[in-house]
């Protein structure tokens, strides 16, 4: 039996074809490019183009659990389509998924994300590593934009699978494993920093010592999130870190030194930070901007660094600091 005579849909006239192709939705389009190579190559030249491509995996920490993961492409049209997986990933990038695959069709709104899991369809035999090659060419994309771990133990599997793609920005998580977590992310910097261009990183209590959290923060980090509190945070989150978010509660005089530090020319890249206020202290904000000079701006606090940076500081009523530097 012929390829056209199993897909009807081929029979049509080439700017017929073109036109369904591209009037399908995205799950059906990506389904449509599995099912033969011939599909595979008229999907490639209907140069239906994604934003971007996410992946992004998780792990219980239970064992003999397997791992989640989510390939999820985003499209113009503010939608999404990709799928679940759930494997064990240490096995490396030769296992077939394609029994654990189960598709996803999303939709974004201003107020979030909506996702619904399609129908569950055949899909021919597929490795997660072929699954990505397979989205990166269909959708003309130059890399994975956003590659996410939690709890993922296995740096050398991971590794294996994802080897020469280009990442653009690369999430690790390993705040609940019982590891050194700078020993972790200096591993994670030296076996992906040749392919990938930022990092993120989630910082636990696990604070080794003082020596080790400032010779990774040394590092040219996208992003820190610290989960909790430690007497030297003030030390840490001076760092080359572009985004710094401290999920714990901070001292109003903390923050006011951190300004000071700031003003003076402290941490050089960076462009956000947010921390939580202890709302209790009725004098808050007044502690924060002790000594601080602001700029005269209608309903918002600005200040200014000595080398002419400008940052905007909102205090909200639920104890929420954010900073926005203007780079």
């Amino acid at each position: 039996m012929t390829t056209s005579t199993s897909f009807p849909i081929l029979l049509l006239p080439p700017k017929c074809l073109q036109h369904a192709l591209k009037e399908m939705k995205h799950m059906d389009f990506i389904y449509f490019s599995f099912a033969s190579k011939q599909c595979m190559n008229l999907a490639i030249t209907v140069n239906s183009k994604a934003t971007r491509l996410e992946v992004k995996c998780t792990h219980s920490c239970k064992k003999h659990t397997p791992h989640c993961i989510m390939v999820e492409a985003k499209f113009m049209d503010n939608k999404s389509a990709g799928f679940w997986i759930y494997t064990d990933i240490t096995t490396g990038g030769d296992r077939d998924c394609s029994e654990t695959m189960s598709p996803l069709d999303g939709k974004y709104y201003g107020h979030g994300r909506w996702r619904v899991a399609e129908k569950y369809r055949k899909m021919p035999k597929i490795t997660l590593r072929k699954l990505i090659e397979h989205l990166l060419v269909l959708l003309h994309l130059p890399k994975i934009h956003v590659l996410s771990f939690k709890n993922m133990s296995d740096l050398q599997s991971i590794n294996e699978i994802f080897k020469g793609f280009p990442i653009g920005l690369f999430s690790a998580s390993a705040s609940k494993m019982d590891y050194n977590e700078c020993m972790f992310y200096d591993r994670v910097l030296q076996l992906f920093s040749d392919n990938t261009e930022r990092f993120s990183i989630e910082y636990s209590e696990r604070f080794i010592s003082r020596h080790e959290i400032h010779d990774l923060l040394a590092r040219d980090l996208h992003r820190i999130v610290f989960l909790d509190w430690r007497p030297y945070l003030l030390q840490a989150i001076n760092s080359n870190c572009e985004r710094i978010v401290l999920e714990c509660y901070v001292e109003s005089q903390l923050l006011n030194k951190f300004l000071k530090h700031w003003m003076r020319g402290s941490n050089p890249r960076m462009k956000y930070l947010q921390a939580k206020v202890d709302i209790k202290n009725q004098k808050y904000k007044s502690q924060i901007l002790e000594g601080i000079e602001t700029l005269p701006l209608k309903n918002r606090t600005s200040i200014e660094s000595f080398d002419g940076k400008k940052a905007r500081i909102n205090l909200m009523n639920d104890g929420l600091f954010l900073m926005y530097v203007r780079i």
